[in-house]
């Protein structure tokens, strides 16, 4: 992420905001407001650093594909088809602070509450790491998670492939193990937003969407890989059969409704992250960042179904 944010920099998309900002009360509305440029924020609570709307609209989106908004959609087309296996090291800047339960607090650190109707601050950002348990098949998604206090989210689980896993685990009445990191290149977010068959790994297209393989670590707790360069990583279980209430949450089609009601929790037993981690916020609505890591990827699949 640090390489993205000197990009935005580098072509003048970014605003860097040196006032104190209460990301309960404000972050929302600066972020919701700002279509146009990507904003870092540097003077948060407990001394965080938060960067959003980045992209804030398909114009940066290309520039981290280092293309144009006219060729974003052909080439990331092409790039669908050039998928690369993720590389294993042994240590990563994501591993420079390790903390076991007891010795982080989610409610420290900046989420932001989206809109008005809210249940609560919400992280849109994290990226899902989980596996089958019959054939330990990665699969990588964006999912909502409600901050319920110092070790505990809620999450919305879509029908979808982490919500198959899930229920794999469910029916052996076992906790599903999962990891969670929270800020990279935005090839990462992308990759996550293809749409994929069950079974394919998200981190091969984002391998084929860098051009070279992601660099992947293992976690301290669960038998997961995370980004090696991410910047925070949260490791816990989503348990079975437990459910309660979560949302409403200001989605990306603008409405509050989506999957509101009885869902499953997350317990979180280790956060790793760098010594410096800079949080990334995601704000939703449509036209914005949350609808605009979606819009490549699906553009690109229809691009490919019709050519």
């Amino acid at each position: 992420m640090r390489t993205w944010i000197q990009e935005l920099d580098d072509a003048g998309e970014l605003i860097r905001i040196d006032k104190h900002v209460d990301p309960l009360t404000q972050m929302g509305a600066l972020l919701y407001q700002c279509r146009d440029k990507a904003l870092l924020f540097e003077k948060l609570p407990h001394g965080w650093r938060s960067l959003g709307q980045a992209p804030a609209n398909v114009r940066q989106a290309a520039i981290a594909f280092g293309a144009r908004e006219d060729t974003v959609v052909p080439l990331v087309a092409e790039r669908m088809g050039q998928r690369i296996l993720p590389e294993m090291v042994g240590d990563g800047p994501v591993k420079e602070v390790k903390l076991r339960q007891g010795e982080f607090d989610l409610c420290e650190l900046p989420v932001h509450v989206a809109g008005q109707r809210d249940g609560g601050p919400v992280i849109g950002s994290g990226l899902m790491v989980t596996k089958d348990p019959d054939t330990g098949q990665r699969n990588v998604s964006f999912h909502r998670l409600q901050i319920k206090g110092p070790n505990k989210s809620g999450i919305l689980l879509y029908p979808r492939h982490s919500w198959r896993n899930y229920l794999k685990y469910q029916a052996r009445n076992e906790p599903m193990p999962v990891a969670i990191f929270i800020g990279h290149y935005p090839l990462y977010y992308a990759a996550a937003s293809t749409t994929a068959a069950y079974g394919v790994d998200e981190f091969e297209f984002a391998g084929g969407y860098l051009g070279h393989a992601a660099r992947l670590v293992k976690c301290e707790t669960v038998d997961l890989e995370v980004p090696a360069d991410a910047e925070i990583v949260l490791e816990g279980h989503i348990p079975p059969h437990v459910r309660e209430d979560e949302g409403p949450f200001s989605e990306f089609q603008d409405y509050y409704v989506t999957g509101t009601g009885q869902n499953p929790i997350v317990e979180y037993q280790c956060m790793t992250r760098r010594h410096d981690a800079i949080f990334k916020n995601l704000q939703n609505g449509s036209e914005m960042e949350g609808c605009v890591f979606h819009k490549i990827p699906m553009s690109a699949t229809i691009y490919r179904r019709l050519k």
